[in-house]
């Protein structure tokens, strides 16, 4: 990487470094798990609470409907880095400081879900749940066996958007998560990248993104 002129296959070819961030004391298993495991639950939880309350904006009638959303939408003008104070104290009040809880916990409320899933919601014709409403059933029963069914487009780009945003989150890991089981990818390897700063053989500083990134670029 730092030798001029470029040499492109080194000599002696190595996998070490490789093998190192595997299977070492501080392996790299666990952070890929731990981000695994906080962005499907915190993406799943999205998907299903997002579309819940995009079914109430855009298929329940009550008064103040419109205000109440667009006092919903404001809040995304508020920088979420102005919250970490006041998370950090909920958090180590509720004593989930620290854990796994405390990265799905806030992924699990996004306006952005709800105001993409309402406008899907709002393009499909009110005719079909008001036959419903006059075969009898009910709002629960429109959501889960008609709007459901016709929203998995819209819910499937959601969860992928979703998921990418909680695999790639190195704000709230960082806030909130310090010790080896609840650290997730994104933090490992920043850390091994600051140590292996001035590596200079065979690109090892630039490994963690390489085993970070796939699952990002697959989805």
């Amino acid at each position: 990487m730092f030798r001029f002129p470029i040499k492109w296959i080194p000599s002696p070819v190595v996998l070490d470094h490789h093998i190192k961030v595997w299977t070492g004391s501080d392996s790299f298993v666990t952070y890929y798990l731990n981000s695994l495991k906080i962005a499907v639950i915190s993406s799943a939880g999205a998907v299903f609470l997002a579309a819940i309350a995009a079914y109430g904006f855009s298929n329940i009638q009550f008064p103040g409907r419109n205000i109440l959303f667009l006092f919903y939408l404001s809040m995304m003008l508020i920088p979420p880095q102005i919250l970490f104070v006041p998370k950090f104290l909920m958090f180590d009040w509720m004593g989930i400081y620290n854990t796994h809880w405390a990265l799905i916990l806030p992924n699990l409320f996004t306006i952005y879900g709800v105001f993409m899933i309402r406008q899907f919601f709002l393009s499909i014709p009110i005719d079909i749940s008001e036959s419903a409403m006059i075969d009898g059933a009910g709002h629960f029963k429109i959501f889960f066996r008609m709007m459901l069914p016709l929203a998995k487009p819209v819910l499937a780009t959601f969860a992928v958007i979703d998921f990418s945003w909680h695999w790639n989150d190195y704000e709230h890991a960082l806030v909130f998560s310090f010790t080896p089981d609840c650290k997730d990818m994104d933090i490992e390897s920043k850390l091994l990248q600051g140590e292996l700063l001035f590596v200079r053989s065979h690109g090892d500083n630039h490994y963690p993104a390489q085993v970070k990134h796939p699952m990002t670029s697959i989805a």
